[in-house]
This record gives C-alpha cells, structure tokens and sequence, in this order.
C-alpha cells in the first residue's frame, strides 16, 4: 500500500494526457537493455498495457493473451505450456531491475502485481520528481573518485611499513644467503619427488562436462528456432519435379509462423548428442518453442542459440556477458558488464551474414538454482558462432588448454566464456578466449 510519500496510483479510465505519459513511459521501458534482449516479455507488457490503458481489463486472463499475444491455439491447455506466467514473472523481475537504476527516479512506474495480469501505473510523487539526477550522478562519481584514490595509494605504496631497528634490519640480510640456500634444497627436494610421483594432468574438457554428466535426469537440449510463414521451393536440376519455383503459404494455418532450426544448429546439436552418448547419457531434444519451465525442472540443461532461443536470453541475462539487441537499427552483439561500453560481434541482422568475418560467442556453465540441475549455454551472435561454441566444448584441447592455466577449483565453480572465432567462407576456425568469468 502506497505510503504518504509513495507515488500516486494511477486509476483507469486514464485522460488523454495520462495515456501519452504511459505509451511514453512504455516504450521507454521496452527500449531499455533489460527489455530489449527478451521479445517474449517485451510483447507481454506492451500488449498488457495497451489492453489496460483501452480499458480492456476484461481480456487480460492467461488464456487469451496466450492467443492474442503469443499466438497459440484458441482452448490450448495453459498447463501443459505456461508461456504466459513463465513471462509474466520475468516481466516482473525485469522491471524491478529497470526501477532500481537512479535514472529511473521521476519516471512513471509501470508494475504488474504477483497473481494478476492487471498493470497498475504509479505518477512519480515530488519527492522523486524533485530528487535531481545529477546530484546522483555525482554523488556516485565522488564515491568512485575516493575508491580510486584509495587504490592509487596502496598501489604506490604510500602508507609506510612500521619502522624497524637497525639490528632487525641487519637480522634480515644476513638471512637472505641462508634462505636462498634452503629454497634451493626444496626445489630439489620437490623436483626429485615430481620424478617419482608424477601428478595427474586435470583434463579441462572433463572437468566441464563432470557436473552435466553426474546430475541426476535426462539431459535437455533446447534448441533456438526460427519462424517462416512462406516456405520457397526452387527448381533443382533433374531431381526437382517441378519447372518454376513455388511457395506453400502457412499464414491460416500456422499464425506465428513454422518453426526451423538453423543448418549449424543442427550439426551443434549433434555434437552434443555425441559427447552425451558417450558418456551413456541419456537425453531429449526440443526446440525452444515447446520448452516450459516445467521441462527444464531438475534436470541438466543444453541450451543452443541466442536471439532465437529465450531461454538462452532468459540465463545469461543476469550474467556478465550477454546478448543485446537494437531492435529499431537491427543490430545485435554481446556485451560485457564490466565494460559497458565495448560490444563484441556486433551483427547488422537486416542483410545475409557475410562469409569472412570474427565471430563472437558466449560458453557457460552455470549450477543454476532455479532449476536444481546445471545448465550449460553454446550460443554465438550467430549460428556460426553457436556451431564455434560447440567445438570449443567438444575439442578437448580447448578446455584441457584453459586448465593447465586456470585459477584453483575452477572447476567446482560457474564459468562463462567469450571467446572469438574466424571464420571463412561459413567455416568456424580456431578459437581464442577473450574473457572469462567465475563465481
């Protein structure tokens, strides 16, 4: 309940001059990078509030904004495929993200209450409207200011040790022939018990795949998709029957469009197959489309792709490389939370994929909580790029090489990669890892 010094509610029927503030507001919101990179919870809270600000509460149950927003089949059982609430809690989380940024303070708050699909718009009270923004600006710009400072300092070593004696002093030299000795004696020593007791080589590529291979479950591989609604069919020489091209029209039929999967997606998704039947893992593969939360429940996960597949959005989201995309220019690349301003692979999705260019991909292993199993995440700007993520965990040189160099127990922990790949004429090259990431 709204405090004295909350912002005020906004009630329906809005005027004129509210209903502008809010489409403003909303398209704000959608624009943002918590929004951009997930078109399904975008699509939910446009189409949420448009329905309520036209004064069409009555339509906003789970059911119809499954048909009307996600396209599904009029009576489709909301059970089995709980697209709707799956969004709708990411919706949620996405906006307390987005309200908790200072630049936020003096906007309109737009929320959707836990157990409705009902929006509430809140008007920014004078308190946040007065809070100036500069005066936060600076305020975290003084903070950042003293911490470098701070470093600068300890770095060049300003603060002085305690003075010492002079008899300690000389203690100390004279100590120094005597311990180089001994570090020499254990060298030795150490060198000799190597020889007899040679240590086993961690091997990378195992230690990744240990926490996959181990969980409990049939193994998930979800894979990104993408929608036709016309599907072409070009003469073919002597095995096409027929002598002019022709196209099956699936708009009635299939209103979002028949899915596909990408030619290297396909082949990553064998590879995958290929290092869990190895390992006698048994597992199942769908498309992300068809993936609920409910399939993803305690049981390892593969996840394939990046705009394509939400799922892939929905984990890396929170991480610190992860995939943004400007929907109004058609650009899509990764980027990296600790350097703001770079991005890596960035992609102009309006023309073909060029042949030669430096694809940028995202490799991750994560214990996820949510879903009690651990998740692992191939996915590249492009397909290319997801069939290079693939090769970098089915190439054991790749990990076995991060290992000899790897920081201790980095296997018992979450790690993300980006890494970069050359590619020529459609082909993936040799990796490179970037930057990675443990916690």
């Amino acid at each position: 309940m709204p405090g004295s010094n909350a912002p005020l509610r906004v009630e329906v029927p809005l005027s004129e001059a509210q209903t502008t503030a809010i489409t403003g507001q909303l398209d704000r919101v959608i624009s943002s990078t918590w929004f951009r990179t997930s078109p399904r919870c975008s699509t939910l809270l446009r189409h949420t509030v448009e329905k309520a600000i036209q004064g069409q509460a009555d339509q906003l149950h789970e059911r119809l904004i499954g048909v009307e927003a996600f396209h599904r089949r009029t009576g489709y059982d909301s059970d089995a495929d709980p697209v709707v609430r799956i969004a709708a809690g990411d919706v949620r989380r996405r906006l307390a993200q987005y309200y908790s940024d200072p630049a936020a303070v003096g906007q309109i708050r737009i929320e959707l209450p836990i157990g409705s699909y009902l929006p509430v718009f809140y008007s920014p009270s004078q308190e946040e409207t007065a809070a100036g923004l500069p005066d936060t600006e600076l305020s975290v710009a003084q903070g950042e200011a003293q911490l470098n400072i701070a470093e600068a300092a300890f770095s060049v070593g300003s603060e002085q040790p305690p003075a010492q004696d002079l008899y300690a002093l000389r203690s100390r030299r004279r100590a120094k022939p005597a311990f180089a000795a001994l570090l020499i004696l254990l060298a030795i020593a150490g060198g000799t018990w190597m020889t007899l007791h040679p240590s086993r080589q961690v091997s990378g590529y195992e230690a990744f795949w240990a926490p996959v291979t181990s969980a409990q479950g049939r193994t998930l591989i979800c894979v990104g998709e993408f929608f036709d609604q016309e599907i072409e069919v070009l003469p073919n020489g002597n095995r096409q029957r027929f002598s002019i091209g022709w196209s099956m029209d699936f708009r009635k039929q299939f209103p979002g469009g028949v899915a596909g999967i990408t030619y290297d997606d396909s082949i990553a998704t064998a590879r995958v197959a290929e290092i869990l039947g190895k390992k006698g893992r048994d597992f199942d593969m769908l498309g992300q489309s068809r993936t609920s939360f409910n399939d993803l429940l305690n049981r390892p996960i593969v996840l394939i792709g990046s705009v394509d597949n939400d799922w892939v959005i929905h984990f890396t989201d929170a991480m610190r490389f992860r995939f943004e995309e400007d929907v109004a220019r058609r650009l899509d690349w990764i980027s990296d939370r600790q350097r703001p301003t770079e991005r890596f692979g960035t992609l102009y999705t309006a023309v073909p994929d060029p042949a030669n260019y430096e694809a940028y991909a995202i490799v991750a292993r994560n214990a996820d909580p949510a879903i009690g199993r651990p998740v692992v995440i191939l996915a590249g700007v492009t397909s290319v790029g997801d069939l290079a993520a693939t090769k970098f965990v089915s190439d054991p040189s790749y990990l076995n090489d991060f290992a000899r160099h790897a920081p201790k127990d980095w296997d018992r922990k979450s790690i993300e990669f980006l890494i970069a790949t050359p590619v020529v004429e459609n082909i993936p090259g040799h990796s490179r890892i970037v930057a990675y990431n443990l916690w």
